[in-house]
């Protein structure tokens, strides 16, 4: 609730009914006006910036689990382009093989390259 509408439309018409009451009544029930609501809005602070900190501590932890995963796809991807390159060298240097092979195998790694990438 803390950081949506509900909780700052909440508080502000908790903030006015107490001034309302405070102003009002004959004898006010603070000995120095607003003091405790002072109080309570500082304890609301404090609650409310220590949720901000868990929730950006969660974020985090997501944050970091979404990168280890990346890594381990890119050193996969990375693994899988060079054993293309390699079978590539492979069929430029064995004689005996026309040149529509290597442009297939070309093309081969050219696909892989660009499935990765997204391009």
């Amino acid at each position: 609730m803390l950081g949506s509408w509900t909780f700052i439309v909440v508080t502000a018409i908790f903030i006015a009914g107490w001034m309302v009451v405070n102003a009002e009544m004959a004898r006010s029930f603070e000995a120095h006006p607003y003091i405790l609501l002072n109080l309570v809005l500082a304890c609301l602070t404090v609650l409310h910036a220590s949720f901000v900190r868990m929730s950006q501590n969660r974020q985090a932890a997501r944050d970091r689990a979404e990168a280890q995963h990346d890594d381990e796809v890119n050193a996969k991807a990375e693994l899988e382009i060079a054993a293309l390159r390699g079978r590539l060298d492979e069929t430029r240097i064995r004689p005996g093989r026309g040149w529509s092979d290597t442009t297939a195998a070309v093309g081969a790694v050219d696909g892989l390259a660009s499935r990765r990438t997204g391009c």
